[in-house]
């Protein structure tokens, strides 16, 4: 492969990649996790500033403020499957809330990413204008954490209310 000015062209294929399986291996999402529903708001809140602050320093103009609306679309649609994936217990003795996170959850993020990284190095090939496709990529972010974290609220209290019912 080719070195790019900024080093070879692999790690930007590689990265993302090592990122995505150590923290598959640290969030194991085949293990029960408590759930605090009252901090459910934090990280999308998070990645909104992280994002917004983004945007503000390159500002879309016209068709650019679309792509970020159809970013937050798709990411609000996988955050809602991501959500729904995600399995919510409550302990009937306890009222203790656990959530697992389904394999799908992460094969969606991992999908996300991988066409990030995709896109990205193929935006100039296929005539997408490379600062509008990233603002958009990166507006899903805070939607996908949004909604799903909004499902799996809903999902829960219902559960909590049930069980105090009983």
């Amino acid at each position: 492969m080719q070195a790019h000015s900024n080093g070879p062209v692999w790690l930007q294929y590689v990265i993302p990649l090592v990122i995505v399986a150590i923290v598959m291996v640290i969030r194991r999402p085949s293990r029960a996790r408590p759930l605090r529903l009252g901090l459910l708001w934090i990280l999308p809140t998070f990645y909104l500033l992280f994002v917004a602050a983004g945007i503000a320093a390159t500002p879309p103009h016209g068709v650019g403020w679309t792509w970020i609306a159809a970013g937050l679309l798709v990411g609000a649609l996988v955050g809602w499957q991501r959500g729904k994936t995600t399995r919510v217990a409550v302990d009937p003795a306890t009222r203790e809330v656990t959530q697992q996170s389904s394999p799908l959850g992460m094969v969606l993020i991992v999908g996300l990413i991988l066409l990030k990284t995709g896109l990205r190095a193929e935006g100039g090939g296929i005539g997408v204008d490379a600062v509008n496709l990233s603002n958009a990529l990166l507006a899903s972010v805070p939607g996908m954490l949004a909604v799903a974290r909004v499902e799996i609220f809903l999902r829960a209290r219902r559960l909590l209310v049930a069980a105090h019912a009983t």
